[in-house]
């Protein structure tokens, strides 16, 4: 097994596509549920095939940021630098994988440490990163730089647009998409403005279209009153839902125009979209008539359609892609929490547990499909684990990290296939290097 790690540094980082490689590697232990400490529900009763490695490599330094390009074919990992082991490993560096065979990593240096990294979902697409050094850098595919421009926002692609990705306003040392430190950026977001508008004197903009072309502006949106405070976007339509520290909500198009704008009782902490549109946000009970925090869903035209009163603070949420429920990530007195809550007509929470331990690292859980998300859960006997769930809280298998490990979730991806449903990766890298492809059967999420 890996030596013992730092604990605040070490992490497990996670996205998923439909893919179809079968080798295997060594790693951390799979097992499938129950764990004892989860709760009241069992795990289900079945022999459904577990998650197997695709495969394995290692990276010249620990990482700090994944992303993976919409295609599925392209992994990019932003190295962390300060590792031991010559000067190349302790140079921040950005990396690609392809991810099928697992060729690479190619790497090159970067100029500063990463905040937050986007691959770009065009075909043959690169990457987009915001530095620590202020800049806004574009790669492509090859990892040739093509420009950097300074701007401090995080970058996020549009989809179906290959000519512009869209940045979202982000104070360095603040926090950045859906409440996430800068270390666990995982691409959804921040606040907006309309073009055309003037800046307030001194003030970026919320939300500015990037040219991929050249790195110039092409527009921007700005709240007339608050500021930014959680946001998401889609790439299957382009829209982004963003919300503010005074209460408005807002649904932009790709052009940044607005399509619905709406007040709620309370700051925005998080914000959630689906591929349809359908949005909920998650909003404070501080200086709020509203006591407590609580989750506002809304129908496509931006009207309040449900409510629920939440038990505990919420940085982060995460929404089915049918928008029937989301897992949800906040903080809790003695550590984090984690819960799911069925959405609709009849809104409840299905699932919740207050973790013992607070992971200062720690990014929120990851939505699988209709039917799963996953959690990294700091649990004894079993030390941290990445644990796949059902929306009520059963355990459907989990992955052992080594020992003196502690990590946590970036972000998932469903798969696609014309045929059916189709298997998923989930990346997994730990702080020594290792970076591994598993492969998740449909029958096991």
């Amino acid at each position: 097994m890996s030596p013992r790690f730092s604990p605040a540094a070490a992490f497990l980082a996670l996205c998923a596509i439909a893919a179809g490689v079968t080798a295997c590697s060594s790693g951390p232990v799979l097992k499938d549920g129950p764990l004892p400490e989860l709760g009241d529900t069992p795990a289900p009763g079945t022999a459904a095939p577990l998650p197997t490695v695709a495969w394995e490599k290692h990276l010249p330094g620990p990482p700090g940021l994944m992303a993976l390009s919409d295609d599925g074919l392209r992994l990019y990992v932003a190295l962390a630098g300060g590792m031991g082991g010559g000067s190349d490993a302790s140079h921040p560096r950005l990396c690609r994988v392809d991810t099928p065979s697992g060729d690479g990593p190619a790497c090159v240096d970067l100029e500063a440490p990463a905040r937050a990294l986007e691959a770009l979902g065009t075909s043959g697409g690169g990457a987009v990163g915001w530095l620590r050094d202020g800049t806004l850098r574009a790669w492509s595919a090859d990892l040739k730089p093509l420009w950097n421009v300074k701007r401090d926002c995080v970058p996020r692609s549009l989809g179906g647009d290959p000519t512009v990705v869209a940045c979202f306003r982000a104070d360095t040392g603040a926090a950045t998409p859906n409440g996430a430190t800068d270390s666990s950026v995982g691409n959804a977001g921040t606040a907006p403005r309309a073009s055309g508008r003037p800046m307030p004197a001194g003030g970026p903009p919320d939300v500015e279209l990037i040219r991929l072309a050249d790195g110039a502006s092409a527009g921007t949106y700005q709240f007339s009153a608050g500021s930014l405070s959680a946001w998401d976007a889609s790439p299957a339509s382009g829209a982004i839902l963003a919300g503010s520290s005074d209460g408005t909500v807002v649904l932009l198009d790709r052009k940044l125009r607005v399509e619905w704008s709406h007040k709620v009782d309370g700051a925005v902490t998080a914000a959630a979209l689906t591929p349809d549109r359908a949005a909920v946000v998650a909003v404070s009970g501080i200086r709020s008539k509203v006591p407590g925090p609580r989750l506002v869903a809304f129908d496509h035209g931006g009207r309040e359609s449900s409510g629920l009163a939440l038990p505990r603070h919420v940085a982060s949420l995460r929404l089915e892609s049918g928008g029937q429920w989301a897992a949800l990530f906040g903080a809790g007195p003695s550590g984090q929490w984690l819960g799911v809550a069925k959405l609709g007509k009849r809104p409840s929470l299905s699932y919740e547990r207050e973790l013992r331990r607070f992971a200062e690292f720690s990014p929120p859980p990851e939505v699988l499909g209709g039917d799963s998300w996953m959690a990294g859960l700091d649990l004894d006997p079993q030390g941290y684990v990445a644990a796949a769930l059902s929306p009520e809280g059963r355990v459907l298998w989990y992955l052992s990290l080594p020992e003196g490990v502690e990590g946590y979730l970036l972000r998932a991806r469903p798969g696609s296939s014309d045929k059916g449903p189709a298997p998923w990766r989930v990346y997994l890298a730990l702080e020594d290097g290792r970076l591994q492809a598993w492969q998740v059967p449909v029958s096991a999420k």
